[in-house]
């Protein structure tokens, strides 16, 4: 998605799921706020599968189901999460 429209600004985002069970998140805000949170839904269709935050840059992250909730610390952020099978 590239210059969507929102409360605060244009914002610019790709996800994208490797081979190896990794999701990488690239977010690009553009307006001069940025948001406390924002809530990325991620939907994985495997069963069983949980999430680990690998790394975050830009941004505090948590996870929380199929919830990764950010906390913007800059207008750049990127996020590598782990899918795991839920042992």
């Amino acid at each position: 998605v590239n210059n969507a429209p929102t409360h605060f600004g244009r914002i610019s985002f790709s996800i994208q799921r490797s081979a190896q069970d990794e999701l990488s998140a690239k977010i690009q805000l553009k307006g001069k706020r940025k948001p406390g949170q924002m809530i990325l839904h991620c939907r994985i269709p495997e069963t069983g599968k949980t999430f680990t935050i690998i790394e975050s840059k830009g941004a505090e992250a948590q996870i929380s189901e199929d919830k990764i909730t950010l906390m913007p610390q800059s207008n750049s952020i990127s996020v590598i999460i782990k899918l795991s099978d839920n042992v």
